[in-house]
């Protein structure tokens, strides 16, 4: 359906540049080209986004992300790894993570805000 495609997520405030919008099969997928030599486990993450910020600007539902893993190590020298459940698994993850990142780089003043000390009571009653 599309390829190099500029997105933007504005719930994510986070651009990006898809490889490949896709229907396969009447489904419909944002995937990612990857030439590593395996496919990490934070890869899904970032597809949540780029899925997320076409269903934010385009009147279709993105039913999956992937991975085209180019180069694996098999008879195809390549592997298709679909994530159909971005919604619920990855993108609130990526959300949490990003919010930690803004937490971790906010500024006050001059000074980096760091995270509050918990102070913890010698005996805690239960």
């Amino acid at each position: 359906l599309a390829l190099e495609l500029a997105v933007f997520s504005k719930k994510c405030k986070v651009p990006g540049r898809l490889d490949m919008l896709a229907e396969i099969d009447g489904k419909k997928y944002v995937v990612d080209y990857k030439s590593s030599a395996s496919l990490h486990k934070h890869f899904p993450l970032q597809f949540s986004v780029y899925a997320d910020a076409v269903e934010e600007f385009a009147d279709f539902k993105i039913d999956a992300t992937a991975a085209l893993h180019l180069g694996a190590r098999n008879k195809d020298k390549y592997t298709f790894k679909e994530w159909p459940n971005w919604r619920k698994e990855h993108l609130p993850i990526f959300q949490s993570v990003q919010k930690t990142w803004t937490y971790d780089r906010k500024k006050q003043g001059d000074k980096n805000v760091e995270a509050p000390i918990l102070i913890l009571p010698d005996k805690i009653k239960l």
